[in-house]
């Protein structure tokens, strides 16, 4: 038995909600409470646009079950408890207090600053299908550099954050594009909720697309 199909054969002999890892392909949008966001984005994305001949990587995730077998089994969750129970969040010189931070040290620590060329979206010359922006809150930015591209290749986007962004969706509708949540198998319009990581963004042409690739 290889490694992978000892992976793939341990996540699926066990309920989803106790598995300690789980293969993107069995993940979408109401796992992210199960393997957290981006993981639940990327099944999402290999559910919905590999049927469409969209290539994207497969993987695995590892999951929240996991994380809390690994500190509840050797004792770590009590004893993390009782190290963190008057930790001040807002009080960065508690990563100084080095019995409550384990080992960290930041004479250790380096700083170094570095150039690197950005270029914009629209210098690639692409034609996309599909775009996805997670960003950090660069989304906008990035957006301001890919109108030609957007206006060219009218491509679907995945964007990130949309509600704390409002300059995206209204940059988006300029061009435009509708905010859509995809629930159930269907697109509904609106901004996804603080607990949904992406909002979809369609236009005339890629909603027909979606709709004539549902009907296949």
């Amino acid at each position: 038995m290889t490694s992978s199909t000892f992976v793939s054969e341990t996540s699926r002999n066990v309920p989803k909600e106790q598995a300690l890892i789980l293969w993107f392909e069995e993940v979408g949008i109401a796992d992210i409470p199960l393997v957290g966001g981006k993981n639940a984005s990327l099944g999402e994305m290999i559910r919905q646009l590999q049927p469409k001949g969209v290539n994207v990587p497969n993987g695995f995730a590892t999951t929240a079950y996991a994380f809390r077998h690994f500190i509840e089994k050797p004792g770590l969750e009590v004893k993390l408890r009782e190290l963190f129970a008057d930790l001040d969040i807002e009080d960065m010189n508690n990563l100084r207090d080095r019995g409550r931070m384990f080992r960290f040290d930041d004479r250790l620590l380096s700083i170094e600053e570095h150039s690197v060329e950005c270029r914009t979206l629209d210098s690639f010359e692409l034609s996309p299908v599909l775009i996805k922006l997670h960003a950090q809150g660069a989304e906008f930015d990035i957006l301001q550099g890919a109108v030609e591209t957007l206006r060219r290749s009218r491509p679907a986007l995945m964007c990130a954050f949309v509600g704390a962004f409002p300059e995206s969706r209204r940059f988006l509708e300029s061009l435009g594009y509708q905010p859509f949540v995809y629930a159930q198998g269907a697109f509904v319009a609106g901004v996804s909720p603080a607990n949904v990581t992406f909002t979809w963004f369609l236009n005339d042409a890629s909603r027909i697309e979606t709709r004539h690739s549902a009907r296949g």
